[in-house]
């Protein structure tokens, strides 16, 4: 059985926010778990930019979620850090083929 971390009330494990306080109940470790698999794919789909901004934008924000809570942090850091790393490299490989167009009508 989960708590709910604001007023310690037992919930089931599917629950979304707390019956007695109403507080929203975050699955860290499934968040922590996506945002790594988001950024892993990132690696990789960063080539072709539309693909590489829809990985690498939800892994930096479930990993960013996820970097607050302790024991998650360091899971939460990797991913934050590729989903950065590829994020750059997509708007690079969006931005670059852009200019050269543009030098080529002048």
């Amino acid at each position: 059985m989960k708590y709910c971390p604001s007023c310690g009330t037992g919930i089931e494990p599917k629950t979304k926010k707390c019956p007695n306080c109403n507080a929203e109940i975050v699955d860290y470790e499934k968040l922590s778990r996506e945002g790594l698999i988001f950024a892993i794919i990132s690696i990789f789909a960063w080539i072709i930019p539309l693909f590489g901004l829809l990985t690498s934008i939800p892994g930096l924000i479930n990993c960013s979620k996820v970097r607050k809570k302790e024991e998650y942090k360091k899971k939460g850091t990797i991913g934050f850090s590729i989903s950065i790393i590829t994020l750059a490299l997509t708007i690079a490989n969006i931005i670059i083929p852009a200019i050269k167009e543009i030098s080529l009508i002048k």
